[in-house]
């Protein structure tokens, strides 16, 4: 389905609604990607620029981050994942969304932004999209015995980030030690998480000094 689609949209500029442009991530298949070109309905783009498709609605481009000062948004689906970039020139940059403020109502765990998050001790995150498919690891979170952890959690339908996670919804550490999250691969289980945040412990309080 998706391919005769992508074939029709290849061949012609078409415009697309929220809910068509839920349906093409809904059609990625596990290991395929794509990369879909967007526009602002009132820039009219060069033949050059490749653009497939333009919002048919503001919600759309609001979801975008698509305006007259940044007319373009680049999509890149890897899998069941995607990145919006803004494209300009054939340079690409990761666009920035505001992750939703305060306590998951559901989930229960502080809304925290990876972008722009500094980690100053050990932090577990999950990293989810679906609210129901991710309750397990939200509970496997709160059940952490480790109370010099700070938990967190990441909406990846909010916002974009710019790594690609094996399975989600994940669970990741964030620690002074690396520059970007890790993710914790399956299988995923409290006795499990737990193991690598004891390791994560035991590795900054290792004494790093050459004598």
């Amino acid at each position: 389905m998706f391919v005769s689609i992508l074939f029709l949209l290849v061949v012609s500029v078409v415009s697309i609604n929220l809910d068509s442009f839920e349906d093409l991530l809904m059609d990625q298949q596990e290991g395929m990607n794509s990369k879909l070109v967007f526009h602002h309905e009132s820039y009219v783009p060069e033949e050059r620029d490749g653009v497939l498709f333009y919002p048919a609605s503001t919600e759309l481009s609001d979801y975008l981050a698509i305006t007259t000062e940044d007319p373009y948004a680049l999509v890149n689906i890897s899998g069941g994942q995607f990145n919006t970039y803004s494209y300009q020139d054939g340079v690409t940059e990761l666009k920035y969304f505001d992750q939703t403020e305060g306590v998951h109502p559901q989930l229960l765990l502080n809304q925290t932004d990876l972008n722009t998050f500094v980690p100053s001790g050990v932090h577990v995150f999950l990293i989810f999209s679906n609210v129901s498919e991710s309750k397990e690891y939200a509970n496997i979170v709160h059940t952490l015995p480790h109370n010099n952890v700070t938990k967190h959690c990441f909406d990846l339908s909010e916002s974009s980030y710019g790594m690609d996670f094996k399975h989600v919804p994940a669970i990741g550490v964030f620690s002074p030690l690396w520059t970007q999250l890790i993710e914790i691969q399956e299988p995923v289980s409290s006795e499990f998480v737990s193991q690598v945040l004891d390791d994560t412990f035991d590795l900054m309080n290792m004494d790093w000094s050459v004598e």
